[in-house]
């Protein structure tokens, strides 16, 4: 009998807004993104994608598309061309390991305290 091969389910999660519900401190929305992938290749690309990123600048070692998008945090003195390339990078790893992605996001006018925003984003995480 054949033995049947495990695949190995990669998860990345991120948020963006905050918990906050006072208008001069708080987001209006608050959003969970999830990318997934079963690439039975992903250790290999990511490995690639590294290297790939480290010889367009030694100093990207990871893809955080908003400040690179706004030359911010570690990319404050990487040239826009440089930038360009290191996304073109990451897009192509994306590609190769054929992710999956599920947004959710709430609209804090609609919840009048944390409790109801947590119902209203685990029923749409749910979902």
């Amino acid at each position: 009998m054949k033995k049947k091969q495990t695949k190995t389910l990669h998860i990345f999660i991120d948020e963006s807004g905050n918990f906050e519900f006072d208008k001069e401190g708080g987001s209006r929305f608050y959003v969970i993104s999830f990318v997934l992938s079963e690439s039975d290749s992903f250790s290999k690309e990511k490995k690639e994608l590294l290297n790939a990123l480290y010889k367009i600048d030694k100093n990207i070692d990871l893809i955080h598309t908003s400040p690179l998008i706004r030359q911010k945090g570690i990319y404050m003195n990487i040239s826009l061309e440089k930038r360009i390339k290191a996304l073109e990078t990451f897009l192509s790893f994306a590609e190769k390991i054929k992710i999956k992605t599920f947004v959710c996001a709430s609209d804090k006018n609609n919840c009048k305290n944390l409790n109801i925003l947590q119902k209203d984003l685990k029923r749409k995480i749910k979902a």
